[in-house]
């Protein structure tokens, strides 16, 4: 994403006020050149930045994290959404409903009143036409694809390029693409040089006449003169399986940027041989991601040394996670000083999760302050759970009113550490009610101890069928307390004479 550096050298007077990143799943979250905290948080300090996701992927990409606040040690970095960027997207979100209520519904009608009267030529049935051109685009590219030759060459190619290329592909790289797939489909035809002229003449064709609408749109340009195109956002879904095979095009010069790409698409859909083999390929270019992501796969697969050296090899170039993950290990291996150095090294990239071991390691050492100074460095990155050990440290000092604001500056950033521990000072206060809705709202990120607290709640309030079904959530959580009170609640009904 070179966009950040576009901004930062165009002149003053014509920087753009506002920059819309629609459809922001389509970047990815591949830290060589997708979305990133520090690249969203870098163009939001130029311009107002306005990012469009759709809620499943950013669901995905929640799934993908942990809230690693629970754990006094924090865990090792691994691949895909980092917990900072769902962090940022969730806790700066506004949530639109695909559906209008009457109120909406009568302004929207007077937004478009407004906008036909004011506007020449202004044609309504376009609404229709966008919602139709789903349907017969994906038709016309489903029979391409089943008559082949050239137009299901290109096809093929967009939707390649949707995974290699997801913010656009040029023209170039859509030749290349297209001719690969065209040598696949006629073996025996040469490429002869106006065939992706014509077959983008046909790709880029509406379904109507001045229409926007085709299976391939062109994007904003990388570069001067430079157009890009992209697969219609919609028909992706239709036209792109999980089971897509891209191995053709280890036979074609890509930027390595594409090929971690691709092997985030691969890794993202559970074939592991492929992603594993993609990243080779970048890694042989001495891409830091690629070698970093090949320790976590090796990792993952409990190979520890081949995963150090593949870590050794990414912290050469300053990878804050491989540093880190080289620290966290030295420390498995009790030498304190290797995972100093190592976390030290993370830390001086800001990375937050390094920040936050070095103030557990200064903890186990006994020295409170050192370990309050690291916190304060994660807290100022927003770290939640640096955050959340603060208010942890103030509440442990006597301070509640300390440790109220670090748990409520934490539980804007859905630590459901720092909800739980809400909850429980309000059971302190006597306020039952919104100890409730703290324990809610962490049981809503599937908290233990919060399903737990709910439970015992209910049980307060006498509701012992809502007790038993807090607490049988707890259990499936992992919480050995609340399977202790079901117990306890079975025996009771045993111990109770039958009607």
């Amino acid at each position: 994403m070179g966009l950040t550096e576009r901004i930062r050298a165009t002149p003053a007077d014509k920087k753009p006020e506002i920059i819309v990143l629609d459809d922001a799943q389509l970047c990815g979250v591949n830290p060589g050149d997708g979305l990133t905290t520090a690249r969203l948080t870098a163009l939001a300090g130029k311009t107002h930045l306005i990012v469009i996701i759709h809620d499943k992927d950013l669901a995905e990409w929640t799934r993908q994290t942990t809230d690693r606040a629970t754990d006094t040690n924090i865990s090792l970095t691994t691949i895909g959404a980092t917990p900072e960027l769902v962090t940022l997207l969730t806790n700066n979100s506004i949530i639109y409903e695909p559906t209008l209520d009457a109120t909406e519904l009568t302004v929207a009608a007077e937004v478009y009143d407004k906008a036909h009267a004011s506007l020449d030529q202004l044609d309504l049935t376009r609404m229709a036409e966008a919602f139709a051109s789903v349907t017969q685009l994906t038709e016309k590219a489903n029979a391409a694809l089943t008559t082949g030759g050239l137009h299901a060459a290109i096809v093929n190619a967009a939707i390649d390029a949707t995974i290699a290329f997801p913010a656009g592909i040029t023209l170039d790289l859509l030749d290349r693409l297209t001719q690969a797939h065209y040598q696949l489909e006629e073996p025996n035809k040469p490429w002869k040089s106006n065939h992706l002229d014509t077959a983008l003449d046909w790709a880029t064709t509406g379904i109507a006449p001045r229409s926007p609408h085709a299976i391939l749109t062109r994007t904003a340009a990388t570069a001067p003169d430079a157009d890009t195109y992209r697969l219609l956002d919609v028909l992706t879904p239709t036209l792109r399986s999980a089971e897509r095979d891209l191995t053709y095009l280890t036979h074609i010069t890509l930027p390595v940027t594409a090929i971690s790409d691709i092997a985030y698409w691969y890794y993202e859909n559970q074939n592991r041989t492929a992603s594993r083999q993609w990243w080779m390929v970048a890694a042989k270019q001495d891409q830091p991601d690629a070698l970093f992501n090949l320790g976590v796969l090796a990792g993952e697969d409990g190979d520890r040394d081949e995963a150090r050296t593949w870590y050794l090899k990414a912290a050469t170039f300053n990878h804050p996670g491989a540093l880190f993950n080289l620290g966290v290990w030295a420390e498995e291996d009790s030498d304190r000083d290797e995972a100093r150095t190592w976390l030290l090294k993370a830390a001086a990239l800001n990375d937050p999760d390094a920040l936050a071991n070095l103030a557990v390691l200064a903890g186990k050492d006994g020295d409170r302050d050192e370990a309050r100074t690291w916190l304060l460095k994660a807290a100022a990155l927003n770290d939640p759970g640096a955050l959340s050990t603060l208010g942890v440290l103030a509440g442990e000092d006597g301070d509640r009113d300390e440790a109220r604001t670090w748990f409520l500056k934490a539980a804007t950033l859905n630590s459901s550490r720092s909800m739980l521990n809400l909850g429980t000072m309000a059971i302190g206060d006597g306020d039952l009610d919104e100890a409730r809705t703290w324990f809610l709202k962490a049981a809503a990120l599937n908290h233990p101890d919060a399903l737990f607290g709910l439970g015992v709640l209910a049980d307060h309030d006498g509701d012992r069928n809502a007790a038993r079904i807090w607490w049988e959530r707890a259990v499936d959580a992992g919480s050995n307390e609340a399977q202790e009170s079901l117990d306890q609640l079975q025996d009771e009904n045993d111990g109770q004479p039958e009607a």
